[in-house]
């Protein structure tokens, strides 16, 4: 390494001071991804820290050295949220802590067992520090959206179904009924469908399309444009999803769905 590179300033010194929605949107994304992998993996925290970096680079507009030259643009993100100077001091504090411990960790040779599932909790309570800030300016259904949700299919088997329910802890999934219009179908309505049944019925019924069973109940669902605002749906939110949809000749497309989670 050269020693012109060495002494030259950091790159974060030039921090991004404002993002797009689009933007936000973007990494919101990849944050939640990251941190989805890491919970179904206790020991899966890579994918964190790489979008980290990769946060942290697109702030400072630069690569840098290692994750450390990134702590001033990711602390400025993380603090964007608080406006009261003791709330920042709080978040800045917090931060500093976390970033400390996440950095010894991205930088340790060996990460097994117990440490590694530290290094995860870790990981992901700095991400979910991030992702507030990412919200911070958030104020429709589009920027708190999870994009490409999975879909059931009305010609899928009712064993495919649950299965995808069962693998990803999914309590609705959206499905598009013949005539276009979007239903739910819910973990309680195929506990119930399949309840009380012997082995055999069991397997048929897990056979059956989802349309061929007529017995479960689909639910009706809010429909909201990724523009409306949270407030609007607020009032009749319950523990089923929103979703989110834009009109394609006529009929909604889904692009994406909200639930009480995704706004906490």
């Amino acid at each position: 390494m050269s020693k012109g590179f060495r002494n030259r300033p950091s790159p974060c010194s030039k921090t991004r001071r404002s993002l797009e929605p689009g933007e936000a949107r973007h990494w919101l994304t990849h944050l939640r991804g990251a941190r989805a992998k890491a919970l179904a993996d206790a020991e899966g925290f890579d994918a964190i820290l790489f979008t980290l970096e990769g946060l942290g680079q697109f702030l400072c507009g630069e690569a840098c050295k290692g994750l450390g030259d990134y702590e001033p643009a990711l602390r400025w993100l993380a603090c964007r949220p608080s406006a009261d100077p003791l709330a920042i001091a709080c978040v800045n504090g917090r931060f500093t802590t976390l970033f400390s411990m996440v950095r010894r960790v991205r930088n340790d040779a060996m990460h097994q067992g117990a440490i590694a599932r530290n290094a995860t909790t870790l990981c992901v309570e700095l991400s979910l520090m991030l992702e507030d800030g990412l919200l911070a300016e958030a104020s429709t259904l589009g920027d708190y959206m999870i994009t490409s949700p999975i879909e059931a299919k009305m010609f899928e088997s009712i064993g495919a179904i649950r299965r995808t329910m069962l693998m990803n802890s999914f309590s609705f999934l959206p499905v598009r009924m013949s005539d276009g219009v979007w239903k739910l179908v819910s973990d309680a309505a195929l506990a119930r469908y399949l309840r009380g049944l012997s082995n055999t019925e069991r397997m048929k019924a897990l056979a059956k399309s989802l349309q061929a069973s007529e017995t479960i109940e689909l639910l009706d669902v809010q429909l909201r444009p990724a523009e409306a605002s949270i407030e609007s749906i607020l009032a009749e939110l319950d523990s089923r999803p929103v979703l989110v949809v834009r009109d394609v000749n006529g009929k909604p497309e889904l692009v994406g769905l909200v639930t009480a989670f995704d706004l906490l």
